[in-house]
């Protein structure tokens, strides 16, 4: 979550390191364009309960293996732990 320039760095990094499918999440459009353009396989704005119907449905109703928040907002800390698989990962990087 975040796609600013962490964000896009990090889409980049996994797009070499792994094949698994890259879930960008931003608040702006524009971001999210150039996330798409640098490899991400899905770009979703926002982060409520249509975004989290959005994950689901890219996930077959697993949630995600792992989450990257580069905004370290309260609003997406509490989104990437209800959408994070169980006993899966999540990275806070950037907060503070």
């Amino acid at each position: 979550m975040g796609a600013g320039g962490l964000g896009s760095y990090a889409i980049q990094f996994l797009n070499v390191l792994t094949t698994a499918k890259i879930i960008a999440i931003d608040m702006n459009e524009s971001r999210l364009e150039i996330a798409k353009q640098l490899g991400s396989d899905a770009a979703i704005i926002g982060v409520d309960n249509d975004t989290e119907a959005a994950i689901k449905g890219l996930t077959n109703n697993r949630g995600v293996e792992v989450i990257l928040d580069f905004a370290g907002f309260d609003s997406t800390i509490e989104f990437a732990l209800k959408v994070v698989r169980k006993c899966r990962a999540f990275g806070l990087i950037g907060a503070g």
